[in-house]
């Protein structure tokens, strides 16, 4: 009888350590799986934080009415690399675009011009004493265009703005030149060559190093129907950028000698140099545009024509004066011209290389 309880108790014992092992070992065998499932969830990717304000990858903002110089567009961006914020989506006046080689400058300065339609031209009577023909009647006949809303930069584009996009590799430095177009370093008319001139509109560029330009910066060249048209305010008509009154030194940096010596701007550089951009704001647009007649003529997209027969009404650029055989056009008179007839919103001119007295503009 004493054997057979010994061996009652002996299977019992044994049956209970048996069970008290195995829940032992799939409590462990469940926490290494536990272990395991999770490092190969986050190796997956899928245990990974969600990001937020503890994440420092992260950067939103959005930006409030436009940028300080600007007009009235928002923007949103992020942070450029020198602490700067730049505008990604700006409206009128946004501060930044991303051009074709990813570069972000937040120098540029956007301006809006509104849709509309005007007459486009001038060139409809008897030139004046000593005006050829055939430069008088380039900007005939009169013909109605209509444009949609565009963009164009408030300067011409400064030294500084394309030094930038040569330090990016996306464009190439201005031509050192010869006298012949006053881009040598002896003329003192590079304003590339020329120190201390970062706020001067970049000269002695050729047509394509423009646009290479406007596209790094976002943009493009404007027709020449957006020029005219943003040069007269929307299509007003008044002769020139500021109105009618006569081209005076407080309105533009043109050649006035019988100036010089007089009034508040005494020397007028007598239209010897170039002058910083947005020097003379009594002579700006009403929607913000500086020099847009004055201190440099501007490329515009358009091949030349002789005149405005089978011109587009619609706002677009009649052909691509930089890759065609008649050459392109240029807009605006430079600091060299003094003439009223020239300096008229409406006065065209073949230009189709670096020049000196050419800068640009750009559209959007």
């Amino acid at each position: 009888m004493r054997n057979v309880v010994v061996g009652v108790w002996c299977e019992k014992t044994r049956r209970d350590l048996a069970t008290a092992v195995l829940v032992l070992c799939t409590g462990m065998l469940a926490s290494a799986c536990g272990r395991s499932s999770r490092a190969s969830s986050s190796a997956d990717g899928v245990d990974t934080p969600t990001a937020g304000a503890g994440d420092p990858t992260t950067d939103s903002s959005s930006g409030g009415a436009g940028s300080s110089v600007g007009g009235s567009g928002g923007s949103s961006g992020g942070s450029t690399g020198d602490g700067t914020t730049a505008s990604v989506d700006g409206g009128a006046g946004g501060a930044a675009a991303t051009g074709t080689g990813g570069q972000s400058d937040p120098t540029l300065d956007w301006v809006a011009v509104p849709a509309g339609s005007y007459d486009m031209g001038g060139g409809n009577e008897d030139p004046p004493p000593d005006v050829p023909v055939e430069v008088f009647t380039s900007d005939a006949p009169i013909h109605r265009v209509t444009l949609e809303a565009f963009e164009l930069t408030r300067s011409e584009v400064t030294v500084a703005q394309y030094r930038a996009c040569v330090v990016s590799g996306e464009c190439s430095e201005p031509e050192a030149g010869s006298s012949a177009n006053y881009c040598s370093q002896s003329s003192g008319e590079n304003n590339w060559l020329v120190g201390g001139r970062d706020s001067y509109p970049v000269n002695c560029i050729t047509p394509s190093q423009a646009a290479e330009f406007c596209a790094w910066g976002g943009g493009r060249l404007p027709s020449e129907a957006e020029w005219e048209y943003a040069a007269r305010s929307g299509g007003q008509t008044a002769l020139y950028a500021w109105g009618d009154a006569a081209p005076a030194c407080n309105f533009a940096a043109v050649r006035l000698p019988g100036q010089c010596g007089t009034g508040s701007r005494p020397a007028c550089e007598c239209g010897n140099v170039a002058e910083p951009v947005c020097n003379n704001p009594d002579g700006h647009t009403e929607q913000g545009l500086c020099d847009i007649t004055g201190n440099l003529s501007e490329f515009v997209e358009d091949e030349y024509h002789a005149n405005y027969e089978g011109a587009p009404n619609d706002g677009s650029a009649w052909g691509v004066g930089r890759t065609s055989n008649q050459g392109g056009l240029v807009r605006g008179g430079s600091y060299k011209d003094g003439d009223a007839f020239k300096l008229r919103v409406t006065s065209r001119t073949k230009g189709a290389s670096a020049h000196a007295l050419i800068g640009v503009r750009c559209a959007r």
